[in-house]
């Protein structure tokens, strides 16, 4: 049951998006850091529920140092399967490279969807200052 409600959530979240906002490119921004989406166990959906996004950008697993290998989940696998659905797939260390990545890579109209239980090491205002020091439009909602 817990697999189906996590891979429902993610691609019910980016479909609510894509309906929300229709024609935009949705950008798809997950930290693995709920105890249970750090774990292996949830790759495979992991994947399914952000391959539903145009492109996805991974960041590193949270306290990754308190789970083995064979328990803790692998962002590289997580990222290939998303590639192998033919969409673009980024796996990065910090916020601070996730911001400065979307800030170079995003479009005007894009739409970027962070996802975590927590702040992202400030993953949003982080991402928004680097927007606006390129002139973007940062944090003005168009509906």
């Amino acid at each position: 049951m817990i697999l189906r409600i996590i891979r429902r959530q993610s691609a019910v979240t980016i479909d609510a998006a894509r309906h929300r906002w229709p024609g935009r490119k949705v950008w798809a921004v997950f930290e693995p850091r709920s105890n249970t989406m750090r774990r292996r166990i949830f790759e495979a959906d992991l994947a399914a529920s952000l391959s539903t996004a145009d492109a996805t950008v991974l960041g590193a697993v949270n306290r990754a140092n308190l789970l083995g290998d064979e328990e803790r989940l692998s962002p590289e696998r997580v990222l290939q399967t998303i590639r192998s659905a033919g969409r673009k797939a980024e796996g990065l260390e910090s916020a601070a490279e996730i911001a400065e990545f979307l800030a170079a890579e995003t479009r005007p109209g894009d739409l970027v969807l962070v996802m975590s239980n927590g702040s992202f090491d400030g993953l949003c205002g982080k991402l928004l200052g680097k927007l606006q020091e390129r002139g973007a439009p940062a944090g003005k909602l168009n509906g």
